[in-house]
This record gives C-alpha cells, sequence and structure tokens, in this order.
C-alpha cells in the first residue's frame, strides 16, 4: 500500500462514527437491516442512512464491498 493510499484509510476510518461502527459490526455478522434496527432499537430507515454513510466512507457500493473494506481496514474481525 502506498503511503497515499494508507492515510486515505486513516482518514475514512477516524470519520466512521462509533453508532457506524455498530451498525457495521452487526452487517459483518450477517444480520438483516431489520434484524440491526431490532438490535440497536432504531428504525430500519435510521439503519439504511448510517449503511449510506458507511459506504460513502469507505467508497462500497454494497454490503459485500463494505464489510471487505472494514476487514481490510481492521474495524470488523
Amino acid at each position: 500500500m502506498t503511503i497515499r493510499r494508507l492515510l486515505n484509510a486513516y482518514k475514512r476510518q477516524t470519520q466512521i462514527s462509533a453508532r457506524e461502527l455498530d451498525v457495521l459490526a452487526l452487517l459483518a455478522s450477517g444480520k438483516s437491516n431489520q434484524a440491526i434496527a431490532d438490535t440497536l432499537i432504531i428504525g430500519v430507515n435510521t439503519v439504511k442512512m448510517h449503511l449510506r454513510h458507511i459506504y460513502a466512507k469507505l467508497d462500497a457500493h454494497n454490503r459485500v464491498q463494505a464489510i471487505i473494506q472494514a476487514r481490510a481496514l481492521g474495524l470488523v474481525p
């Protein structure tokens, strides 16, 4: 990885909120949007909003890409 890519990865990692990390961890464990909402006691639309933010911050277009990026950055196991 180049220095620039490492810096960009660090910036993305530090921009992710604690709540987005909660959503990301549940996403990585295979939970559906509804299951994430039920676990965190939030609405499904709130989960979708968090996912949109996560996708943007991780430069991902879907759940699988977000999980791959998050694992590469060490955000989730």
